[in-house]
């Protein structure tokens, strides 16, 4: 799981600058409820994001949706400004050092 972990922590930004926050966590909240493996290092996205929002992993879709845009804004800079740390922890801990470092 961690490989796959690793590897969604380094793709949640390029999707959330090229979807949008509300469509991408609703891309990581469709994929956290599948099965096995890839499901819980999605469902850790999700609880890792909320935590980063300030809100419960269970309702953090419905706070964006309902987010004006200037908290939406707001939610987007500071999940993408945070994942930036989160990516490298994840990165520190988890790359077996088969990747070509993050990039």
């Amino acid at each position: 799981m961690g490989d796959k972990y690793l590897s969604y922590c380094r793709n949640l930004p390029a999707l959330v600058r090229a979807c949008g926050l509300c469509q991408a966590m609703a891309f990581v909240e469709e994929r956290a409820d599948s099965k096995g493996a890839e499901g819980k290092a999605y469902d850790l996205i999700r609880q890792h994001a909320a935590k980063v929002l300030g809100y419960e992993a269970n309702g953090l879709l419905d706070e964006i949706r309902r987010a004006p845009l200037e908290q939406y804004m707001a939610m987007t800079r500071n999940l993408l400004a945070a994942w930036v740390y989160h990516k490298r922890l994840a990165e520190a801990k988890l790359d077996t050092g088969n990747s070509n470092g993050g990039r």
